[in-house]
Formats: C-alpha cells, structure tokens, sequence
C-alpha cells in the first residue's frame, strides 16, 4: 500500500500481530443526514431509475430464449473481467445439456451461472441473507478441487489486492478476523440504511469489494450482489441488467474508482459512475432485447 490516510468511512491501521498494514473499513452511518450528495447524483439517479423501469417492462413480456442470452452474456463478462474467457454459445449448450461434460476453460463460468440459478431462486427481501451468500460462492467452485478459496466460507487468511499493471499491492483489505463482524454490519446497513435503493447499492458494492470477504471470487460475488439487490429492492424481476458487460468495457476506472473512493472518503464520483453505468447497461439491454423481438 502506497500511504496511510483515514477518512470518515475508511482508515489505514497496522495489525499488532502480523505488522501488517491493512485498509480497514468504518461503520457506515444508516440516517440520512449523515450523508450528503451533489446534484449530479440525484440526476444519474433519476435516469437510472428510469432505464431500470423500461427495462423491466419490456423483460415482463420478453421470449425466455433472449432472456437467457440477457444472462448468460452477463456471466460470460463478470468471468471476462476476472480474466476466464468462454464463449455465450458453448456456455448455452453446456446449461441445455447438463450432463455433457464442460470443457476445462468453461467449468468456472458454467458454475458462476448455476451459483446465479441458486442465488435468485425464490429470493425476497428476507431470502438475501449471508447464508444465501455463501452458499452462491460454494456453488461457484463446484467443478474445483482447490480448496484455496474455501467453498462457502468466508476467508481465514490474508488477501491482496495487486495492480495488474506494477504488480505493487494496492490495497490489503482487513485481517480475516474482522470480516464475519463487517459482513454482519453490511447486510444491517442494507436492510435499515435511510438511503434510495439505488444508491445504497452502489455504497453496498463498494464496502462489500473493500471487506473481500472470500479467499478468491469476490469479484464475480459481488458483481451477483448487485443483481440481488436490485432485484430484492423490486427494481428488476430478475438478473437481467448485463451490467458486467459495462463494467468490463471500463473496468481500468471500476478499478480505480474503487481505490480512491476509500482513499478519499468521497462516495459522490463513485455513485455517479456506477448510476451512469446501470443507465447505460440498462438501455443496452432493452435495445438488445427490442431488436430480437424485431428480428
């Protein structure tokens, strides 16, 4: 890690035990005055809700066929950013014929679709729970025989966040000790945070990618997160939004902006990009499904 800082939502502290520098992450406040936002959030806010809406109109009478293209496109980019490649066609025929073996390359995707099928099966307000959670990453290593991220359990280790370019540590995310106690405190400012639903989702990414509650996946895991929380805030019936596919097209920035928004304690540029790319991805995938009723 490059400095020490500490704001009002994230600090810099050693670890006595290990030495180690770790970025550690503050209680979130859950009353609305606590926070203050620019105008510029409330308007991308207002033109995400309104993509949102479209979109889900035009999901409700959708054919299933380009549904699943909606979401197995989505799967394929969450994959993508992590650096797996699969093809949507190979990824369509493998989740059409179940027991025909998926080719090494494909497992780790093919698995992170079947982890959406148990994450939104029947999910309420009340069904997303860290159970649910855990459960959605476990499903994500069925094809594995690694234990390394440990399957369905949160992290008993260290982990680094490293900049792909310098190869430097960007960030050490807390110590493996603090994060069932920081989980519990997220999904409490999920549910009673006096925050719109959109907002809350993007301030609910960010913490959930500065705790990496998970030895490996918490990418994939939290790109899932948003598609439950949108879909439990009744903004969308389903995962349908391919909004990986946005975020791998600026996934330079996603990065970025994670990094400097708990450097800085400043939520307002993070929650503008994110709005900005849940309109977009919103859009895209109403075009994308207009054009195949047309076609």
């Amino acid at each position: 890690m490059r400095e020490w800082y500490a704001n009002d939502f994230y600090e810099v502290r050693r670890d006595a035990e290990t030495q180690q520098r770790h970025e550690i992450p503050l209680p979130l406040p859950l009353s609305v005055d606590a926070w203050t936002f620019s105008y510029l959030v409330q308007e991308y806010e207002r033109a995400a809700l309104a993509a949102l809406s479209a979109l889900d109109a035009a999901v409700a009478t959708a054919d299933v066929g380009h549904l699943q293209t909606l979401q197995l496109s989505d799967r394929v980019s969450s994959s993508k950013i992590e650096g797996i490649h699969a093809d949507v066609e190979r990824l369509r025929f493998h989740r059409n014929n179940p027991t025909e073996k998926p080719p090494s390359g494909l497992e780790e995707v093919l698995a992170l679709s079947y982890a959406y099928d148990l994450m939104f099966r029947g999910i309420t307000r009340t069904s997303l729970t860290q159970t649910r959670l855990r459960e959605a990453h476990e499903k994500m290593w069925m094809y594995s025989t690694d234990n390394h991220a440990r399957p369905g359990s949160y992290r008993d280790r260290p982990v680094y966040i490293v900049d792909s370019a310098t190869g430097e540590v960007e960030c050490v995310p807390p110590p493996a000790w603090m994060v069932p106690h920081l989980m519990s405190d997220l999904f409490d400012f999920m549910e009673h945070a006096e925050m719109s639903s959109l907002k809350k989702i993007a301030v609910v990414h960010h913490r959930f990618e500065a705790i990496h509650p998970f030895a490996d996946g918490n990418g994939r895991i939290g790109r899932m997160l948003i598609d439950a929380m949108l879909t439990k805030e009744g903004l969308l019936s389903g995962p349908f939004l391919n909004l990986s596919t946005q975020i791998f097209r600026e996934r330079n920035r996603y990065y970025r902006l994670l990094a400097d928004t708990s450097r800085l304690g400043d939520f307002d540029e993070w929650i503008v990009w994110f709005l900005r790319l849940v309109a977009q991805a919103a859009e895209n995938s109403l075009a994308q499904l207009s054009q195949s009723r047309a076609g």
